[in-house]
């Protein structure tokens, strides 16, 4: 919205191009022209020139600083290490990198899951009720089992009378005509 407000936000973009001697010759008459005409511009003007003026001589006011020999260790040190490839075995570095971008963005959903696994863990412990001799104990069968189920087997004959079952014919292999089979390997 402010954009329809500022008419001059494009030569103020030009401005501070001139500032910094990257604007075209052909543009720098039009510019030179709205500054004459535009107050608004004019003040950008002079802020900008304010602000750049000091960066201007800054080779000038700064020569005579110059860094140590440590420093320039340091900084040599510094640029022949970011042109190496990081090896990832030294320090556990592969684990640190592999916690940087797989477990910390996902913290909480990790730890949510490691709750719900240890509430799982926790319920199996609790319906297992006891030792492993306590349930195979349990599941052999007993003899008194073993007598039920018999009945039951007893009451299931007398209950449901045998089936019946004849045997089928089978089927004869006699020799088909070939356009028969032929029609059995279509319908297929």
């Amino acid at each position: 919205m402010s954009r329809f407000f500022n008419r001059c936000e494009p030569y103020q973009q030009s401005i501070c191009m001139l500032m910094s001697g990257t604007l075209p010759q052909q543009e720098e008459a039009e510019i030179e022209n709205h500054l004459a005409v535009c107050a608004e511009c004019r003040k950008y003007y002079d802020e900008m020139r304010m602000v750049v003026a000091p960066l201007t001589n800054w080779e000038k006011e700064f020569s005579h600083i110059e860094p140590t020999e440590a420093a320039r260790n340091r900084w040599a040190k510094a640029i022949q290490v970011s042109g190496k490839p990081a090896l990832l075995d030294k320090h556990g570095n592969a684990f640190y990198e592999w916690w940087r971008e797989l477990i910390l963005p996902y913290r909480h959903v990790w730890g949510g899951m490691a709750a719900v696994w240890l509430v799982m863990l926790g319920a199996n412990f609790g319906l297992a009720g006891g030792t492993k001799t306590e349930m195979v104990a349990h599941a052999a069968p007993t003899a008194a089992m073993m007598e039920a189920m018999k009945e039951q087997r007893r009451l299931l004959v007398e209950l449901i009378p045998p089936a019946n079952i004849e045997p089928m014919e089978r089927p004869r292999r006699g020799v088909q005509p070939r356009s028969e089979q032929q029609a059995d390997w279509r319908t297929c």
